[in-house]
């Protein structure tokens, strides 16, 4: 029976600092890859092809949030208007290790029941082959 309970905790001790380690190697690479680039208009090619060309139609005149700028219209984007957001552009700035490790250790929370399941997996599977 000790020898039951001695798996478990070392099973239990073990999950936490493992998961926190995993979780924050997992988190520093996802937040320093380099950025997706970004598609801003489609390109003719095998799959958009126009087939007829769309005629412009001027736009209506509202009152329209200055925050909003009418593009004219242009060949990539189909002959139509296109209305776009400004937003002002601030830099990626990647969260600091130190952010980052608070993360991890919330995530090493749940290492202690994962310690456990683990632990009771471990004795099915031992007990399936051995008997």
């Amino acid at each position: 029976m000790r020898k039951l309970a001695r798996e478990a905790v070392i099973f239990m001790l073990l999950a936490p600092p493992t998961l926190c380690v995993a979780a924050f190697i997992y988190l520093h690479h996802d937040a320093h890859k380099p950025p997706m680039p970004v598609v801003t208009a489609l390109q003719p090619g095998p799959i958009f092809e126009p087939r007829t060309p769309i005629q412009p139609i001027a736009p209506p005149q509202y009152n329209i949030d200055p925050h909003f700028v009418l593009h004219p219209p242009s060949a990539q984007q189909g002959g139509a208007y296109v209305y776009a957001v400004q937003v002002p552009y601030v830099p990626f700035q990647p969260p600091t290790n130190g952010a980052l490790a608070v993360r991890s250790l919330v995530v090493a929370l749940i290492g202690f029941p994962v310690g456990i399941s683990l632990w009771v997996l471990y004795r099915l599977v031992r007990f399936a082959i051995t008997g």
